[in-house]
């Protein structure tokens, strides 16, 4: 009787043996097929180009926005001081203004924002200041600016 059982577990071992093989095969085939599609596939290529240049684009507008807000601070700080007494009148805010971008152009230690002139329109009184930071300033004259303001009212 032993040996017939050896020989039954032969048989078993061997036909199990087989089908090892074939689920095996089956796994490397399937393995193969699904590797093809996954370098074939363009769709999926290019999903991941256009994530990595969103991801790219995303990062520079994050720097680009955030030197922006440095360089707007440097420029309109003097305008706005951080001590808690009486706010500036119009004209001393756009002088420390005019000061502060004329300085920063002479002694080129720090980065503004390229400005011309400074101008400050008083909504309740319907004036307009004009302070222009260098001898011929860019922009156009004081009653041109009202004039355009008057037409488009």
């Amino acid at each position: 009787m032993f040996s017939e059982n050896e020989l039954t577990r032969r048989s078993r071992s061997s036909l199990w043996s087989n089908r090892l093989w074939i689920l095996s095969g089956v796994l490397a085939l399937a393995t193969i097929v699904s590797m093809v599609f996954v370098v074939h596939d363009s769709g999926r290529q290019r999903t991941a180009a256009a994530m990595v240049s969103k991801s790219a684009a995303d990062q520079a507008a994050a720097v680009a926005a955030g030197r922006l807000e440095i360089l707007a601070l440097e420029t309109f700080s003097p305008a706005e001081p951080w001590e808690t007494r009486a706010s500036l009148t119009a004209s001393e805010a756009l002088a420390r203004l005019v000061r502060s971008q004329r300085g920063a152009a002479q002694c080129r230690c720090r980065d503004t924002l390229p400005a011309d002139v400074f101008f400050r329109f008083d909504v309740n009184a319907g004036t307009l200041i004009v302070a222009p930071v260098g001898a011929q300033p860019n922009a156009p004259a004081a009653p041109v600016i009202a004039a355009q303001r008057d037409h488009y009212s």
